[in-house]
C-alpha cells in the first residue's frame, strides 16, 4: 500500500475481506490515504482514523433467519463460522436469535485454511439440528464444509448468508 500511495499516487484505497482490512487500516493511517471498506464486522473500521465503511451491517440478515426458524419452529441451530474476526462478531447475534424464539444453538468455528470439517460436522450431526447456517465468507472451508455435511447423511436446511462465492468448489 505504501507504494501505491507514495509512489503511484493512489488517493482512496478500497478493499474488503476483513483479514486484509484489519492488518491495512494502521498502514492506512500511516500513509493518510482514505480506506474504504466493506467489511461487516461491528468494531473493525473503528480501529483506524481514516477508515469508513460502506456496507450494510452484518447482522441485517439474521432477523430473517430469526423469523423463517420462527415459521418453521426451528429448535435446534448449528452454525459453521468462519474463525476470524466476522465469524466472531456473528456468533453472538446468532446465539441471541436462536435464544430468541427459543432454540438451542451450538456452533463451531472453521480454520479457513483447513480442507477437512468431517470431525465437526460429526459433532454437528450429534447435536441433531433443525438447521445448519455456515458462514466462511465464501471461502473454500465455507463451501467444502456443507459438502461435507452432505457427505455425512445430513439432509436438512442449511442457509449461508455469504454475499458471493468465487471458488471452483461451488460448481
Amino acid at each position: 500500500m505504501r507504494k501505491l500511495v507514495q509512489v503511484d499516487g493512489v488517493k482512496v484505497v478500497y478493499t474488503l475481506y476483513t483479514n486484509v482490512v484489519t492488518r491495512a487500516i494502521p498502514l492506512a493511517d500511516q500513509v493518510h490515504v482514505p480506506f474504504v471498506t466493506q467489511v461487516e464486522v461491528p468494531g473493525v473500521v473503528s480501529k483506524g482514523n481514516i477508515a469508513s465503511i460502506t456496507p450494510r451491517t452484518a447482522g441485517s440478515p439474521v432477523p430473517i433467519l430469526r423469523e423463517y426458524w420462527r415459521a418453521k419452529h426451528v429448535k435446534r441451530v448449528f452454525a459453521f463460522l468462519g474463525n476470524n474476526a466476522f465469524g466472531l462478531g456473528y456468533s453472538p447475534l446468532l446465539k441471541a436469535a436462536a435464544q430468541q424464539i427459543g432454540a438451542e444453538y451450538a456452533e463451531a468455528f472453521l480454520d479457513l485454511s483447513e480442507s477437512d470439517f468431517r470431525g465437526v460436522v460429526t459433532r454437528a450431526k450429534d447435536f441433531n439440528p433443525d438447521v445448519i447456517l455456515a458462514t466462511a465468507q465464501g471461502s473454500a472451508a465455507e463451501t467444502t464444509v456443507l459438502r461435507q455435511v452432505r457427505e455425512l447423511g445430513m439432509t436438512i436446511p442449511m442457509f449461508t448468508p455469504t454475499n458471493g462465492y468465487d471458488q471452483k468448489s461451488v460448481a
